[in-house]
């Protein structure tokens, strides 16, 4: 896809089948990116199941910030794609598409905010882990083990204060890799994460704090599943950070 090639396009989802519908502003003299396109996120969407499925997608042709990608904007709700797209593994799709999944309510503050992507980084790599089947996710110029993550230093959770420096994805994939270690497969836990995501919760009223964001985010989740991601949250975070615990 090309800036002249831009397309809008919403995907629907019925209950046992999906289908493309072009809509808004599509060239049709690139049919061929477009076809390739359809076929990426259709292939990817074949893998997950049915109820953890998006609702709806959007797909935007332009994105302005990379090539070569596919990054899902919460502002908007659409799937960005930049040119080249249509050649991105599907872990990469499956990523995107478990953010689109999971998006309910997001904290509006700067610690809690940062805290909260690389959160979602880390349940939208899991998404894809469990999904897929395959712990290595991303392509050859981005890729993220879960089977070997990096160890996160006390001066990278530093950077959710600091103006610059915060790598959510590497965060998250940290994050991702502890869940993994739990339940390699889909299963209860990511269930219970899905649930934790995309369900009513009181995210956007959060005090901006690691502690009050992650007690929220707990509020979320089913009940009987909050002791186990809290567990993980604690064992994920530095002790000076939070100590998350199960919220009453």
């Amino acid at each position: 896809m090309t800036q002249r090639g831009a397309l809008i396009a919403v995907l629907l989802i019925g209950l046992a089948s999906f289908s493309l519908v072009a809509v808004a502003r599509y060239e049709r003299h690139e049919p061929t990116q477009w076809e390739q396109v359809q076929a990426a996120l259709s292939q990817a969407l074949s893998q997950v199941p049915e109820e953890l499925r998006p609702t709806d997608l959007y797909l935007d042709g332009q994105n302005p910030a990379h090539a070569a990608s596919v990054e899902f904007d919460f502002a908007s709700g659409a799937l960005l794609l930049g040119p080249g797209a249509e050649n991105l593994p599907s872990s990469v799709w499956l990523h995107e598409l478990g953010h689109a999944r999971m998006r309910g309510a997001r904290p509006h503050g700067v610690l809690g905010g940062r805290l909260f992507r690389a959160i979602d980084e880390g349940a939208a790599d899991y998404f894809a882990a469990c999904v897929s089947g395959s712990p290595r996710l991303g392509n050859a110029s981005e890729l993220r083990d879960l089977t070997a993550p990096p160890a996160v230093a006390a001066s990278e959770w530093a950077t959710l204060a600091l103006p610059s420096g915060f790598d959510a994805h590497r965060m998250g994939w940290a994050l991702a890799a502890r869940l993994y270690a739990i339940e390699p497969r889909r299963g209860p836990l990511l269930d219970a994460l899905v649930a934790c995501l995309d369900g009513e919760s009181e995210l956007d009223r959060a005090a901006d704090t690691p502690s009050a964001t992650v007690q929220a985010l707990l509020r979320a989740c089913p009940a009987n599943a909050r002791d186990r991601i809290a567990k993980v949250l604690t064992a994920w975070l530095p002790a000076v950070l939070s100590t998350p615990g199960s919220p009453q």
